[in-house]
C-alpha cells in the first residue's frame, strides 16, 4: 500500500464523521425554518379553512412515515457495514496468515527481511481495517439522516412557493 492509499484509508472515518456533521447541521437549519415557515402561516390562516387542516395532515403523516423511513434506511445499511467490516478484516486476516507463514518458511537473511516487511504491511492493513470501523456508525447513521433531510427539503420548497 502506497502513502495516498494509506493517507485515504487513515482518514476514511474522519470524512464519514464530517459528512455526518454537515447533514445534520443543515437538517437544523432546514428544519427550523420549515417550523417557522409552517407556524408563520398555521397562526395567519382560517383554522376553518381546508387548506389549513390540509397542512396539519400533512405535518401529522410525516410525524409517522418519515421516521419509519429512517429506521429502515438505517436497517438497511447497517447489514451492508457490517459484511464489509468482515470482508475486509478477514481479507487482511488472511494476508497475516500468509504473511507469516512465508516469514517462517524463509530460507535466507535477505527471504527474511523481505518477509518481515511483507509481514509489517499485512499487520497494517489489519490495523487499518480495524480503524475504519470507527466510520461505520456514522455511514449508518447518515443513512438515517438522509429521509429527514430529503422530507425537510421539499418542505421548504414546497412552503416557499406558496
Amino acid at each position: 500500500m502506497n502513502r495516498e492509499q494509506l493517507r485515504d484509508r487513515l482518514l476514511a472515518p474522519v470524512y464519514q464523521w464530517t459528512r455526518l456533521g454537515r447533514q445534520s447541521s443543515k437538517l437544523m437549519v432546514a428544519a427550523s425554518d420549515v417550523v417557522s415557515l409552517r407556524y408563520r402561516r398555521l397562526l395567519r390562516s382560517n383554522p376553518v379553512a381546508a387548506a389549513y387542516w390540509a397542512e396539519v395532515a400533512q405535518m401529522n403523516l410525516e410525524k409517522v412515515s418519515v421516521p419509519i423511513e429512517c429506521a429502515a434506511a438505517m436497517a438497511s445499511t447497517l447489514p451492508v457495514q457490517t459484511a464489509r467490516f468482515a470482508a475486509q478484516t478477514g481479507e487482511a486476516l488472511l494476508g497475516c496468515m500468509r504473511a507469516a507463514s512465508a516469514l517462517v518458511g524463509s530460507r535466507s537473511h535477505e527471504e527474511i527481511i523481505e518477509q518481515t516487511q511483507g509481514l509489517a504491511d499485512a499487520v497494517g492493513d489489519l490495523v487499518t481495517s480495524f480503524w475504519q470501523f470507527a466510520a461505520y456508525p456514522a455511514e449508518v447513521a447518515s443513512a438515517g439522516v438522509a429521509p429527514l433531510l430529503r422530507q425537510v427539503d421539499e418542505n421548504l420548497d414546497r412552503l416557499n412557493k406558496r
